[in-house]
């Protein structure tokens, strides 16, 4: 079948056809549709539905029909309103691998292959709309001429086809505006959830640095209510949040199941041409693509694991780190490169359990990346599980803990990764010799843990100061 019909007009145009042979007595007969320009050339007139399916050449069918059409007797009943040579040519070229037009204007007494007896009993109908050319319904007998209620007939069914070409253009030009209009709001919906997960960590961190704080006063300190206010605000933005993501959950089912509209008699007939839609995906707040540049390791990472050590003593969890001070830089985005890591340490932290432990380290990997290595000593990730970790709104096993979680973190972590033009990888269980790094500390996991790998390409030479 052809891209650019469907199946149900397909049916149609068998159908009709079979009218014709069936119905009229036709020996042949054949429906040529308009093909979309495209960028190649002049768009085509191509058979889509014929009879009989194979043994005659419908180009040179076609070819011959327009050519006594224009050249019938002044005496021949002008029923069919029959578009010129001329015109067809303007309005859809016969495939260059075909006869051409012009290869079968000869007379019939020089051309074997056209027989007058047989071509004047062929009929050629266009499919017109708004002085459009849709396409063409040829068909042909030899034992007798068309009368006046076969013509009729003939007609009724050319306009038959031309309504079910026009509603067919126009179902297929109003799916595809719903499918654009639906990927523009799935980037939307996705764009939203990112900055809410954002939102979210910063609250998380706050209310954290709130309870230390009011844990720190002292009995009678005038400070408690202040403290206490901010934990109170901090609930109350955390609860915002959540209702704001209940409603986006709602409006992205009720968006992406919407069902298609039937096509309007009021939808443009010509297909839009194609546009690609707001990119809403890329970038980390602006949706635009992240800016790279020189960056130092460490400027992101001391205040970050500043934040992070304190949840971790909240929670009773030690939070080491291994960070050369002679580090070169690399080419990334020091926000997006915060989010990444504010991810990644955030995740270990919350699925080690109490009185563990997670370490981030970095080296250099010659010849041209820097890899920051974060790992915990958790429960691991099951196996069915890692292919499908870096889906969105993906948790797997963890859907099924009180620990809480969107699935959105590590797949906005490798997307940021990705537009830095670097890699990230996990590994469960998490390699032994990470834990080599905090000698002569010791530390045994008993638990498969995790590691994740950042890996970011260096920035160019000469960009260090």
């Amino acid at each position: 079948m052809l891209a650019f019909a469907n199946a149900e007009f397909v049916a149609l145009c068998q159908a009709q056809l079979a009218l014709v042979t069936q119905g009229l007595g036709a020996s042949l007969g054949v429906i040529y549709l308009t093909q979309p320009i495209t960028e190649e050339g002049e768009p085509q007139l191509v058979p889509i539905v014929s009879y009989p399916e194979s043994g005659i050449d419908w180009a040179q069918l076609l070819a011959t029909a327009l050519h006594f059409e224009q050249n019938a007797p002044a005496d021949k009943p002008q029923l069919l309103g029959s578009p010129s040579v001329e015109q067809v040519r303007q309005t859809a070229a016969i495939p260059q691998h075909h006869p051409s037009l012009a290869e079968t204007s000869l007379p019939p007494n020089q051309n074997p292959t056209l027989q007058p007896t047989v071509a004047q009993q062929q009929v050629v109908l266009p499919l017109l709309h708004q002085d459009r050319v849709l396409g063409l319904l040829v068909v042909g007998r030899e034992d007798r001429p068309w009368d006046r209620w076969e013509q009729t007939q003939l007609k009724q069914i050319a306009r038959t086809l031309t309504l079910g070409c026009v509603l067919d253009q126009r179902y297929q030009w109003l799916s595809r505006e719903q499918q654009q209009q639906q990927q523009i709001k799935a980037q939307q919906y996705d764009r939203l959830d990112n900055l809410l997960h954002q939102l979210r960590n910063s609250l998380t961190a706050l209310q954290t640095f709130g309870k230390l704080l009011l844990r720190r006063l002292l009995p009678g300190d005038a400070n408690q209510d202040v403290a206490s206010s901010l934990l109170r605000e901090t609930d109350r933005l955390r609860q915002l949040s959540q209702q704001i993501e209940g409603v986006l959950s709602t409006e992205r089912q009720a968006t992406l199941l919407e069902p298609s509209l039937p096509p309007g008699l009021g939808a443009p007939l010509a297909l839009p041409s194609a546009e690609t839609p707001p990119d809403f995906t890329t970038g980390l707040l602006a949706g635009t693509v992240l800016p790279l540049q020189p960056c130092a390791i460490s400027t992101v990472l001391t205040p970050l694991l500043a934040s992070q050590g304190a949840i971790a003593q909240a929670k009773h969890r030690f939070l080491y780190q291994h960070i050369p001070a002679d580090l070169p830089l690399v080419q990334a985005n020091a926000q997006a490169l915060h989010e990444v890591l504010n991810n990644l340490v955030e995740n270990a932290l919350k699925y080690t359990p109490a009185g563990g432990a997670v370490l981030v380290t970095a080296t250099v990997q010659p010849p041209d990346w820097l890899e920051i290595w974060i790992s915990d000593t958790g429960p691991g990730i099951p196996s069915e599980d890692l292919p499908h970790i870096f889906e969105r709104h993906y948790r797997g096993v963890q859907s099924a803990s009180t620990i809480p979680g969107t699935g959105l973190g590590l797949a906005i972590a490798r997307d940021l990764v990705t537009q830095m033009q670097g890699e990230i990888q996990l590994l469960s269980p998490a390699p032994a010799e990470v834990w080599q790094a905090l000698q002569p500390i010791a530390i045994r996991p008993t638990t498969p843990g995790t590691t994740f790998i950042v890996r970011l390409p260096l920035a160019p030479r000469g960009t260090e100061g």
